[in-house]
């Protein structure tokens, strides 16, 4: 993104994914920007959590979004962990390795990890 768009639209998108995410987010979920390019949602209902990603990744490639008068195209790769009875770091591990699949699988799609 920021090698052809720049920074400056980079960081743009990354507010609008952001923006995204917190519309489509649960009333009872809490989203938040995890590392440079990631997200993080927690949420209550685990059982319909590869739905809620599936439409998260639909939403963010249904928004238009312009910077400065150009089109950019947006998507996300989403890595889904449901917590059960360990530490957090455990969950949020398994996320993330979800996540690193999805981008290595091509991008803008769901992996359950």
């Amino acid at each position: 993104m920021n090698d052809t768009y720049g920074h400056r639209a980079g960081d743009a998108v990354l507010r609008r994914i952001g923006t995204t995410l917190r519309e489509h987010c649960p009333e009872a979920g809490f989203v938040g920007r995890y590392g440079g390019e990631e997200f993080v949602m927690v949420t209550e209902n685990a059982h319909d959590a590869e739905q809620l990603a599936e439409r998260l990744v639909r939403a963010v490639r249904e928004t238009t979004y312009t910077f400065e008068g150009q089109p950019i195209p947006m998507t996300i790769s989403v890595g889904v962990s449901v917590a059960n009875a360990e530490p957090g770091t455990v969950v949020f591990e398994r996320a993330d390795a979800a996540l690193y699949e999805a981008k290595a699988d091509g991008r803008d799609q769901v992996k359950i990890g």
